[in-house]
């Protein structure tokens, strides 16, 4: 009986990032990993923190950047993890070396991603199954080129004026808080206090 239970239960293996570790750098700027396949999820992160246990599975992916001093200002890091099921959903969280979240996408969608500055840094990318299905799913890292902002608009900007009552109307001027109404097509005005 205990043979079948645990040839039915996933192995501790399956659920190791495959490899366990990359890395991104200027001259080489993508990585991918996967993992999985996953049947127990973990909700942990609904409570706060995130707590990754036997019973409550996690996969984490070293991940080491090394940019040169600038390489920042023109560029980003990618992160996201993509599966094959949209009714199952996965969290990221990315964490520094010092164990500290510094992003995290941790909604329904499919895929989940973070965007973090283009630093020499090692991260520990954590993806947790919140509701997996039995899904697997595939994580890339990459340096992107930032977004060029567009040019400033020349279009005229949208101007604002008071409206008075005509002159015509009996005290137009001392009503206290008027509210005025234009008909733009035949220019008739409705004024009431």
């Amino acid at each position: 009986m205990s043979a079948l239970i645990a040839a039915t239960l996933p192995s501790a293996a399956a659920d190791a990032a495959t490899p366990p570790s990359g890395s991104v750098s200027d001259t080489a700027p993508t990585t991918t990993w996967s993992a999985g396949p996953f049947a127990v999820p973990n909700v942990s992160g609904t409570a706060g923190t995130v707590s990754c246990a036997t019973a409550q599975p996690c996969d984490d992916y070293a991940l080491k950047v090394s940019v040169p001093a600038d390489f920042d200002a023109g560029h980003g890091l990618r992160i996201d993890v993509r599966w094959p099921d949209s009714a199952a959903d996965f969290d990221l969280y990315v964490l520094d070396a010092d164990g500290r979240e510094v992003a995290a996408s941790a909604s329904s969608g499919d895929p989940e991603a973070v965007l973090l500055p283009a630093v020499s840094a090692s991260y520990t990318v954590r993806v947790v199954p919140y509701a997996p299905l039995g899904d697997s799913f595939t994580g890339t890292a990459s340096l992107i080129t930032a977004p060029v902002d567009p040019p400033p608009s020349t279009a005229t900007p949208p101007t604002y004026a008071n409206s008075w009552a005509p002159d015509g109307i009996t005290d137009a001027h001392n009503a206290g808080e008027p509210s005025i109404g234009v008909d733009r097509a035949s220019g008739a005005a409705m004024f009431q206090a």
